[in-house]
């Protein structure tokens, strides 16, 4: 995992207020028309708890195409910036999937609020 700067997170997975969390996933390509994929990224944030904190069906939604060369490397992201209540612990479920052939990626992780 990565802060926004691309430097590494602490092993504990600890970040500050604000702070980004990055996972780089290889994307899954498939089938390509023109030099162009059509992707799908969902993603959901739920507190250790298990409320979910947001739900995106689909990031790319409004995305008709992406060259292969975008499609290789997609990123996703997460940042907590307001907290109601005294929540320290999160996890990110994502899935990043091939519209075409729906080929899919999928993966979690964990992060710590300081």
């Amino acid at each position: 995992m990565l802060h926004a700067d691309g430097s590494a997170i602490s092993d504990d997975n600890t970040v500050g207020m604000a702070m980004m969390c990055c996972a780089d996933c290889l994307s899954v390509v498939g089938k390509e028309e023109n030099d162009r994929v059509k992707c799908g990224c969902a993603q959901t944030i739920e507190t250790g708890d298990g409320d979910i904190v947001l739900e995106q069906e689909d990031l790319f939604e409004t995305l008709e195409s992406a060259s292969i060369e975008d499609a290789g490397v997609i990123t996703v992201k997460a940042t907590i910036t307001e907290l109601k209540k005294s929540i320290r612990d999160f996890v990110v479920n994502f899935r990043i999937w091939d519209k075409s052939t729906q080929a899919e990626v999928s993966g979690s992780y964990n992060f710590h609020l300081k």
